[in-house]
């Protein structure tokens, strides 16, 4: 039962507690690898990379190879990472999953050559990982310096990540739209036309920049500070910019109530992730183009 309220609370982005629940039912039944698995995921979703990697370790006799190597691939624990690979493909089932991360390690310890013979082992790898794995050895071959492999490699990735459902109903121009609409926007006349806004109060911080520049290691580094809650691309600042009208040119005429509201969606979505009184640090790479929403409607912020 506590196992089936978490998944619920989890559902319900009540992430907190979920992983509470999970705890009283390995309070129960502390052999229960699924409740070790799902407080593991909760965990990482409150960005408790350390007790989720031993959550994680604790099921890992049975079949959570994946989930552990991943996780501690990201939080860059290299040698965690390499015991779930290791013993992960000691299965007669070897995961191709297994195998990008193993070529990720292979790629931190500087030995290109030996992750692209793997990667180029592969096979029967689902559509998802077949992705990851043309875009990876397109970056590994830039290392090599072989740019014309790597060229394929990308392109292989591209027709690949094109062809799944889920992608063919995403207008590229609806992204590419939204940034000139901000950039056309974004005038110091506009700017000097806002409305005041009430001051806020510990604003967040905001971690931005590219896919692979970076803002991983720096979250983590940043989530060893106590008095910090490290939020990891979660959709936060969209779920606040989508409740205001006619974004972004509306952002000018709000008044300090309509302001004030907004923060209060922002402070809900990042409510499961973050201990009461903790200040944030909410990291999502391409959020850089929402740069002025966030002066808009949090003066005084931090961009990292």
């Amino acid at each position: 039962m506590h196992n089936n309220l978490g998944t619920v609370w989890r559902d319900l982005r009540r992430v907190a507690e979920a992983a509470e629940a999970f705890r009283g039912a390995l309070s129960l039944k502390p052999d229960f690898v699924k409740a070790h698995n799902n407080l593991g995921h909760a965990l990482f979703d409150l960005g408790e990379l350390d007790e989720a990697i031993a959550a994680f370790c604790r099921a890992l006799e049975l079949a959570t190879c994946i989930n552990l190597a991943g996780l501690s691939e990201r939080a860059n624990r290299v040698d965690i990472t390499r015991k779930a690979i290791d013993r992960g493909l000691a299965i007669p089932a070897h995961d191709a999953s297994l195998h990008l991360l193993a070529a990720k390690c292979e790629w931190c310890e500087g030995d290109f050559e030996a992750a692209v013979g793997r990667l180029e082992k592969v096979t029967g790898a689902d559509e998802r990982i077949a992705i990851e794995i043309a875009f990876e050895l397109g970056q590994l071959h830039e290392r090599l310096d072989a740019p014309e492999r790597a060229m394929t490699a990308f392109t292989k990735g591209n027709r690949l990540a094109s062809e799944l459902p889920a992608h063919r109903a995403i207008d590229k121009n609806e992204f590419l739209g939204l940034i000139h609409a901000i950039d056309t926007a974004s005038t110091p006349e506009w700017i000097e036309g806002w409305t005041s806004a009430p001051p806020a109060e510990d604003p967040p911080i905001f971690l931005l920049g590219f896919p692979r520049s970076g803002t991983t290691l720096t979250e983590q580094i940043l989530a060893a500070h106590l008095a910090l809650a490290t939020i990891d691309e979660k959709p936060t600042l969209d779920a606040m910019l989508a409740e205001v009208p006619g974004y972004p040119a509306g952002m000018a005429g709000l008044g300090e109530a309509q302001v004030a509201a907004l923060r209060g969606v922002y402070a809900n979505a990042v409510a499961p992730f973050a201990a009461p009184g903790a200040r944030i640090v909410d990291k999502m790479p391409l959020n850089i183009i929402h740069a002025a929403a966030m002066h808009r409607f949090f003066p005084g912020a931090k961009l990292v």
